[in-house]
């Protein structure tokens, strides 16, 4: 994966390569709230967090607690994780979607 994709993007890729289970979205906005990956079927979202993210773009813990509510896990993830482990970033995205969604390797 080049290097040059922001890196949410080179974790979409990578998450799509991996065929999960459900396809993950690029930066679905739930209820007014800026997710950057939600995975509908398995109720999971990913929110990257890193030093340089508007503070504004970043989840509350009111909007933590509302997703919790509503049965979404929310993953914070720090973005230097994808440049340093993505393989492992993935698979561990993998075993959640599975096992929010019952599923199983095939």
């Amino acid at each position: 994966m080049p290097k040059t994709l922001p890196r949410d993007r080179r974790l979409l890729q990578a998450l799509s390569e991996a065929n999960l289970p459900a396809e993950f979205r690029y930066r679905v906005f739930l209820q007014g709230i800026r997710l950057d990956l939600y995975c509908p079927e398995a109720r999971l979202a990913v929110q990257l967090e890193g030093p340089r993210r508007s503070p504004r773009t970043q989840l509350t813990e009111d909007s933590v607690r509302e997703l919790g509510d509503l049965g979404i896990l929310l993953l914070r993830l720090p973005e230097s994780r994808i440049d340093t482990h993505l393989r492992e970033v993935v698979a561990t995205l993998r075993k959640l979607c599975e096992e929010r969604t019952g599923r199983r390797d095939r």
